[in-house]
């Protein structure tokens, strides 16, 4: 049949299942005689044994095989037959396409030790047509084999899902572990702050940790108010001197023991989904293929050019072919309820999952957002102490000028009186009663002309080396501004 090429497509080195929605019978019944010059006369070969008048058909069927390949143990295989029997030659011709040897193997099995050999027997026509009833069937009941323990493996796979999703504690009170200081209760111990400044202070704050029923816990409104920027400065000077790391309190919160759920899960549930849904459409194919494939006999049977005697010896086996392929079409009916029912419960777990992952998510935002709080308060809190070291630093830098002023000021007097003050302004003459030659000079008058100057020329050079410092400052500052409006 030319139909047969098309089946061949799905068969090639893939690394994915590739055309497992393809299934179709195709059929050709030639029952006229070479003597009439109808058009449904096949093609007549006496050297090949065809002559021509024969039933043709081609079909492909599906199942489910164990595979090592990839992360899912199981892949679906299909089978195609191409089968011919010519009525006049009793000329069976069978061929079977599989990806290994497992029908092969079947086929000779059966052959070998069926007792009587079912697919062997071309002794007459009726045995010889009753033998591809057994083929048939061989070919079938591997259709159906191995599809218990799919949905089985799939089913086990939904559960682990869906039994965490179902039986989640949602509503779980949050715990606060500890904050990293050496005080498990530094607020109410260390601040001596009121309760309800505290609650004044905190009362929004804490109304949003008392809200949260999942898998994150917050710190409770004692471990928040220690943060409070608000207090008396004494208070929080010694408040935070007594925490590590400039004061940094450091929040830890508890989330062992909490079902936590992640994207990874909602992406297992669909593939479970897609599983489930190609499994059914392999399903319902074979179905349709098996039942095309008896009414094919049924309607060959009750065709007038059809053999009368052939049809009243292979009844027998043609009702036990049609009785077993009904149980067949049972079963694959049976595993599609069952993948149904499968979908529709994964579908729910699916949506149960979704809202888990939505409030999970709202959760976890309000936990970012009230640590994103106390981070914040933290913040001020620190800013407030480099405030107050900024505001004592300039302080102390005016103290400093002013005492660097008052320094320069008098270190040129000082400087002077010294050293009029040693052995150079006096006589050095042998004789005592020699007079002194800068006695006349004025001690007085000589201090004065000295050291004002000196200290006018120290006071200049002081002023020109601080203006040069405050002029280089805010070039620099200027430069700075001038940056960052261009970046």
């Amino acid at each position: 049949m030319p139909e047969f090429i098309d089946f061949l497509s799905v068969f090639g080195k893939q690394t994915r299942p590739r055309h497992f929605h393809f299934g179709a019978f195709k059929q050709r019944t030639r029952l006229s005689s070479s003597a009439d010059l109808s058009s449904d006369h096949g093609l007549q070969i006496d050297q090949l044994g065809w002559s021509g008048r024969n039933l043709q058909l081609c079909y492909n069927l599906k199942s489910i095989e164990a595979s090592s390949q990839g992360d899912w143990p199981w892949s679906p295989r299909d089978c195609i037959l191409n089968h011919t029997f010519d009525i006049e030659n009793i000329k069976t011709t069978w061929i079977i396409i599989k990806g290994n040897k497992l029908i092969q193997d079947r086929v000779r099995s059966a052959g070998k030790y069926q007792s009587p050999a079912a697919l062997s027997s071309f002794e007459t026509l009726d045995r010889a047509f009753v033998s591809t009833f057994a083929t048939h069937l061989l070919v079938c009941d591997w259709a159906v084999e191995n599809w218990e323990h799919y949905i089985s493996y799939i089913e086990v796979r939904h559960h682990d899902i869906s039994r965490r999703v179902v039986s989640s504690e949602i509503n779980i009170p949050p715990k606060f572990l500890k904050a990293s200081g050496n005080d498990p209760n530094p607020s109410t111990k260390r601040t001596g702050l009121s309760t309800s400044t505290k609650s004044a202070r905190f009362g929004l704050l804490k109304s949003r940790t008392d809200t949260l029923q999942s898998w994150f816990s917050l710190p409770n409104k004692d471990t928040v108010s220690a943060f409070h920027s608000g207090v008396n400065p004494e208070h929080e000077v010694k408040y935070r001197s007594s925490f590590p790391n400039n004061g940094t309190m450091k929040v830890h919160f508890d989330t062992q023991g909490q079902d936590g759920f992640f994207f990874s899960d909602l992406q297992a549930l669909h593939d479970l989904h897609d599983k489930a849904k190609e499994a059914i459409l392999i399903l319902q194919l074979n179905v349709k293929i098996m039942t095309q494939l008896v009414e094919f006999y049924r309607t060959t049977l009750r065709l007038e050019k059809f053999p009368k005697d052939l049809v009243q010896n292979s009844a027998e086996g043609f009702d036990f072919f049609q009785t077993r392929m009904e149980e067949l079409k049972d079963d694959l009916c049976t595993y599609i309820l069952k993948l149904e029912t499968l979908v529709d419960y994964n579908n729910g777990c699916e949506m149960l999952l979704r809202g888990l992952l939505d409030f999970q998510n709202k959760e976890y935002n309000e936990l970012v957002t009230n640590q994103s709080n106390v981070s914040t308060l933290n913040m001020e809190n620190m800013a407030t102490e480099m405030n107050e070291i900024a505001l004592k630093t300039k302080t102390e830098t005016v103290s400093m000028k002013v005492i660097t002023l008052v320094t320069l000021f008098f270190l040129p007097g000082t400087f002077i009186s010294t050293l009029m003050s040693t052995d150079i302004f006096q006589n050095h003459d042998n004789n005592p009663n020699a007079p002194n030659p800068y006695r006349n000079l004025g001690p007085l008058p000589l201090y004065l002309a000295i050291s004002l100057p000196l200290t006018a020329v120290t006071l200049l050079i002081w002023a020109f080396f601080h203006l040069r410092e405050r002029r280089r400052a805010t070039i620099d500052k200027a430069k700075y501004a001038n940056s960052r409006w261009q970046a």
